[in-house]
Parts: structure tokens; C-alpha cells; sequence
């Protein structure tokens, strides 16, 4: 009987694990490849969080390049990271031009550009795309899925396409 509690445990610890695992895999992105561009370290009594300075191209506007932080918890089996965050754009190349001079840009509104798992039970960190039409002006906003202190903690950047 012990011996069986025994292996039930076992296998509920290793089930965990790998949940775990599965949960903070790679980004869940739309054709997204990130980069990490480095990390600071924070240290701290215990354990040492890192800032993570990452990097993709916007997939449908390859001449905009999204920069963007995300803190990793140094906790020894940490269920979740902190939600803070922030975003830069920029635009790395000239927007390409149709046959008659107009712009070629994607200005869909995109939900799913990113979306990163920051914990084990559901919270993520997701970039949108927007677009303001009067400014023309594409928006990136990151933000996280769950509620932090009564908010969602969150930031924006914009490129302007004049």
C-alpha cells in the first residue's frame, strides 16, 4: 500500500513538472522569431531576477522592429513572473512603396503577435497590433492577462507611417 501512495506521488511530481515545462515553452507567436538581446540581473536576498530584453520583426511589416522587456523570476520554482513590462518600436528599413507611391503596409488589428506563458496557471504577456486610421500610426501594445493590484499592467509604442 505505501509503496503504491509512493509511486503515485512520484508520478503527480513528475505530471507537475512536465506541466510546467510545457507551460513556459517558447513563444506562441505568428511566424515570430525572438531574439534576446541580453539580460540585466537584479540582485536580490536569495535569488537574482533578471530583465529580459527581447526582440522580433512585426511578421506582416517587416520594417518594424519591436523591443521589448519581460522580468524572469529568480525564485526557485516560481509559479508565475512578475507582469511588468515594456515596449519601443522602431522602423528599421523604409516602408516599401506600391507602383503608385503608396504604402504597403499590413494595418490589421492583430491580437496574437506574441503571446508569452508567464506562469503555470494561465497568465500570459501577449503584443497586439493596432491601427489609428486619423494619425496614421500603427500601435504595439504589450500586456498581461491577468489582473495585478485592480489593473492590467501594460505599455504601449507607436510608428508613425509618414
Amino acid at each position: 500500500m505505501e509503496k503504491n501512495v509512493l509511486r503515485i506521488t512520484i508520478c503527480i511530481i513528475v505530471a507537475c513538472a512536465c506541466f510546467i515545462a510545457f507551460s513556459f515553452a517558447n513563444a506562441e507567436a505568428k511566424d515570430v522569431t525572438l531574439t534576446e538581446l541580453g539580460k540585466v540581473t537584479i540582485p536580490r536576498l536569495m535569488k537574482d531576477d533578471k530583465i529580459q530584453l527581447l526582440r522580433f520583426v512585426d511578421p506582416d511589416n517587416p520594417f518594424i522592429a519591436i523591443f521589448f522587456t519581460r522580468i524572469k523570476s529568480g525564485q526557485i520554482m516560481a509559479m508565475s513572473n512578475p507582469s511588468n513590462t515594456a515596449i519601443a518600436t522602431r522602423l528599421i528599413a523604409p516602408i516599401p512603396l506600391d507602383d503608385n507611391g503608396k504604402q504597403i503596409v499590413n494595418k490589421s488589428f492583430d491580437e496574437d503577435l506574441v503571446s508569452l506563458p508567464q506562469s503555470v496557471m494561465s497568465k500570459e504577456m501577449k503584443i497586439a497590433r493596432l491601427y489609428d486610421q486619423k494619425m496614421n500610426t500603427l500601435c504595439y501594445v504589450v500586456y498581461s492577462t491577468k489582473w495585478m493590484d485592480g489593473s492590467l499592467k501594460h505599455s504601449l509604442s507607436v510608428v508613425p507611417l509618414r
